[in-house]
């Protein structure tokens, strides 16, 4: 951002003359002169300019009945920190709850507009003599030429701007709520999916680092336990973002599993009231050799095991074509441990024996020998 601006500024100065009259100071004459001055300054700094990135919000209002069962948050925008429209919190209905994202509202717009302008200067402009040394005149050649200049004014949007630091308050997103609630029933985060945002490690550019927590950007956060849909969610300069509301009804999935071997297991998602697999969906595994898998068009997966045990977690998924919302589920595979081999015990125990037998034989003579020397 680059600023240029002209000063101008009226100097005042009285100048008073006394003389001594007898035992005191009379005023004799007293002049007033006034200075008129010009300055034209100018100065840069470097500035990120944030309002025109993306991010938009969509929430899953899940209904069972006529009661809300839960809610929904979905963000979609760039994964580049320097690319996407940052949030701060979103709003409940009746003003008395909020989702606090990581970062906090940073910064206001100070202004609602600007006048943007820049003055055109007549063709007979000319630049004064080098030459030209009286200051008087030189002032006054050059606001002459100034005062018959034309000048364009445009009216925008004040921008958004970033200064030096960006800071982010907590590790992830939080719920505060000013009205008593039951500690058992009130409204609670029950899952997050989120990821480091990228781009040069922390920084949103060279000159804004984070000094704080690493910045996260998060796609889904699910609310149970809220009776009252959200109307608005703002950015981090307290602006509002466009928040789309869709309804579903809620439907159970289940998961079944069958053991293929001692090392392979399938499990299939499926919903619940229809029997139909439901595909492209993302399973979480603990236990497995993969840390998670995407079901197939029989909405299946194969695993393979890691320990004894592998569980799969569905964490739930909104399907507006169908205007259901699957529920979260989980189910465990258990694998029988490997069978007790018989023979590699009597191996092992026979190995173990010759090497005592070989001890006895090739090291004690030796022993029994230094013994006597000494």
């Amino acid at each position: 951002m680059q600023v240029r601006a002209t000063i101008n500024s009226t100097v005042a100065a009285t100048t008073s003359i006394y003389v001594r009259d007898g035992g005191s100071w009379q005023l004799s004459n007293a002049t007033d002169e006034t200075l008129q001055l010009s300055h034209t300054v100018q100065d840069s700094e470097r500035v990120t300019v944030t309002t025109n990135q993306d991010l938009s919000v969509t929430q899953t209002i899940v209904r069972t009945e006529e009661d809300i069962d839960r809610i929904v948050l979905t963000f979609e925008g760039a994964q580049s920190l320097s690319e996407r429209r940052l949030w701060s919190y979103a709003q409940f209905d009746d003003a008395e709850g909020r989702i606090q994202n990581v970062w906090g509202v940073y910064s206001q717009r100070q202004y609602l507009n600007a006048t943007r302008g820049h003055r055109l200067l007549p063709e007979s402009y000319t630049v004064p003599s080098l030459s030209l040394r009286n200051e008087t005149r030189l002032t006054q050649t050059l606001t002459q030429q100034f005062e018959t200049a034309q000048t364009r004014q445009q009216t925008v949007a004040f921008p958004n701007v970033l200064e030096v630091q960006l800071i982010a308050n907590r590790r992830q997103p939080t719920l505060e709520w000013t009205q008593q609630t039951d500690a058992t029933s009130g409204p609670e985060i029950t899952h997050l999916d989120g990821s480091n945002m990228s781009g040069s490690a922390a920084p949103l550019d060279r000159y804004v680092n984070l000094t704080s927590v690493s910045p996260r950007g998060y796609t889904k956060i699910v609310i149970t336990n809220v009776d009252q849909p959200i109307t608005e969610v703002r950015d981090i300069h307290n602006d509002s973002i466009s928040l789309t509301t869709q309804t579903v009804r809620e439907q159970n999935a289940s998961l079944s599993t069958t053991v293929l071997n001692e090392t392979h297991a399938r499990i299939q998602l499926t919903g619940t009231d229809t029997g139909q697999p439901l595909t492209n969906r993302t399973l979480w595994l603990r236990g497995a050799a993969q840390g998670r898998a995407t079901t197939n068009a029989d909405g299946a997966i194969v695993v393979e095991r890691r320990d004894l045990y592998v569980t799969a977690s569905f964490a739930g998924v909104a399907d507006a074509s169908e205007n259901a919302y699957y529920g979260p589920v989980q189910a465990r595979v258990a694998f029988q441990p490997d069978p007790f081999d018989i023979y590699q015990l009597l191996t092992s125990l026979a190995g173990a024996l010759v090497s005592v037998i070989a001890f006895v034989i090739f090291f004690a003579p030796f022993a029994y020998m230094r013994r006597d020397t000494g």
